[in-house]
């Protein structure tokens, strides 16, 4: 049979599978900041709350990706991706444990696929000095 008698796989299929779950390797945290109080001199003081604590793959953008994503956001180091979860916005932050020290993601975009049977949450993010 011709070629292109089968769906590309590539383009077509392998979107819309779910993540392998083998490769949500890294625990990571979501959080989200809320006021606590004020302090002496009237400012409000923050904490962390955590919302989510989900499996992800975390990867380092390398090559073309990191030239692209940075062309939007110049600060751009991480790529979190994660099966579909609702209500992540760039208000929060990721924690993630990455065997010898936890780092604190700043999330810079969520980029949802979803459909009829299966989604991806991605988050682009860049890390913060804690």
């Amino acid at each position: 049979m011709p070629r292109s008698f089968f769906p590309d796989y590539i383009s077509y299929v392998r979107p819309n599978l779910p993540l392998d779950a083998g490769k949500l390797r890294d625990q990571v945290t979501i959080q989200e900041k809320s006021v606590s109080g004020q302090d002496s001199l009237g400012q409000d003081t923050y904490t962390w709350a955590t919302v989510y604590q989900i499996y992800a793959r975390v990867e380092p953008l390398q090559g073309r990706e990191l030239e692209t994503m940075q062309q939007r956001w110049a600060e751009a180091r991480y790529k979190v991706t994660l099966n579909a979860l609702a209500g992540i916005e760039r208000a929060m932050r990721a924690v993630w444990w990455d065997g010898s020290a936890n780092r604190v993601l700043d999330i810079l975009d969520v980029q949802d696929t979803a459909n009829a049977w299966h989604g991806r949450t991605v988050l682009i993010c860049r890390e913060l000095a804690e």
